[in-house]
């Protein structure tokens, strides 16, 4: 399909998604979703690396103040960089619960570290609450589908899915892909679901001054072409032919 490459990121463009927090757990449940806008047809990129990165967050009070150890309920995950390296406190984030203050970050013991220690160690707590945020290296399955657009039916098509231990813990940018069998016209959606006991967060939660995470990344590579290009001489609505091209081939897939 001709058209620009370009890359879809969590919260660019800044309008046609929407983020789900604290789900139901251990459930298959929506936890983000990125509509096509209108006027334009999408085509997923696999050239490109696709980055997806889920953060979980919980609250934790330190014994004393000065540098102190947290004990999280999940592993923190190494999360690899561009360039297969990385920074303890690269994934991870700890804030003072009443007003967001940033906590410096000393160490963390994450998975390959060790499998039982579970901890990130800050130099400058209080001895108050805090709300620890990070990557997990944790069960989890996450599924992303092609939906159609509401009020046509449970149209779907899933085009990825991997355990969230794999995922975290691979190096996205070299090794990590999605494609799908089909373009995605205006309207349709792509929508992540996770099944997994821990609950995914977008922001710091921080009582007041709360951040959106900066290490909770999607970005989703595509090759973008104006709607214009598909319509059909003839057609009563143009972009009719495309639509139905597109919902009879996922309900052929779907057999």
């Amino acid at each position: 399909m001709p058209g620009s490459p370009g890359v879809i990121t969590r919260r660019y463009p800044s309008s046609g998604y929407t983020e789900s927090e604290n789900q139901e757990a251990s459930k298959l449940r929506e936890i983000y979703r990125r509509t096509v806008p209108r006027g334009v047809v999408w085509r997923i990129n696999p050239a490109a690396p696709f980055i997806c990165l889920l953060t979980t967050r919980e609250e934790i009070t330190p014994g004393g103040t000065g540098s102190q150890v947290l004990t999280t309920t999940y592993l923190p995950c190494r999360v690899l960089g561009a360039s297969g390296t990385h920074v303890d406190g690269n994934a991870q984030g700890v804030y003072l619960k009443a007003d967001g203050t940033v906590r410096t970050i000393s160490a963390v013991d994450d998975h390959i570290d060790d499998l039982t220690t579970l901890t990130i160690t800050i130099s400058d707590a209080t001895a108050a609450a805090h709300m620890v945020c990070y990557v997990p290296f944790a069960l989890g399955r996450l599924v992303v589908k092609v939906e159609a657009p509401r009020g046509m039916g449970d149209l779907s098509y899933p085009i990825f899915e991997i355990d969230t231990r794999d995922l975290h813990s691979m190096n996205q940018w070299r090794d990590n892909r999605i494609e799908s069998p089909f373009p995605l016209p205006p309207d349709y959606s792509l929508v992540f679901y996770l099944d997994a006991a821990w609950p995914v967060y977008y922001v710091s939660g921080t009582t007041s001054g709360s951040i959106n995470l900066p290490y909770n990344q999607i970005q989703i590579p595509i090759i973008e072409a104006p709607e214009s290009e598909f319509f059909v001489l003839g057609e009563r609505k143009p972009g009719a032919k495309l639509r139905m091209d597109v919902e009879t081939l996922m309900k052929d897939l779907a057999r």
